[in-house]
């Protein structure tokens, strides 16, 4: 599931934020992987609590378990990430790579197709 964020470029970083109400900071996961931010949390632990009744349960509530992904507009370097849950608000800070990571590929190496075979599509 794609989650909603807001994205922006500050000073060679970006800045991820994402709205959590209601989760607590030691609850959440993320992990970024080229331009995937994946994001989890987990419910809080409730020491001791007791068995309930519902009467009625409102669905509309949030749930604090949620699993999904952010799409980063550039590749950042995960070991400098920094985050931050103030007032409901995760804020990701992540640094643009500044080396883009290319695939050296020698001309020998490339296989070529001779010009007189078809196509076969």
């Amino acid at each position: 599931m794609q989650i909603p964020a807001d994205i922006y470029e500050l000073d060679s970083q970006l800045i991820v934020e994402i709205d959590l109400p209601g989760i607590s900071p030691h609850s959440v996961d993320f992990l970024i992987e080229g331009t995937i931010l994946c994001i989890r949390t987990r419910p809080p632990e409730i020491p001791h609590a007791p068995i309930r009744t519902y009467h009625r349960r409102r669905r509309q509530r949030i749930e604090s378990r949620l699993f999904g992904y952010v799409e980063l507009p550039e590749s950042v370097d995960p070991r400098d990430a920094t985050a931050s849950l103030q007032e409901g608000v995760l804020t990701l800070r992540l640094q643009i790579r500044k080396d883009a990571e290319f695939v050296d590929v020698r001309s020998d190496r490339i296989k070529t197709r001779p010009e007189n075979l078809e196509r076969p599509w």
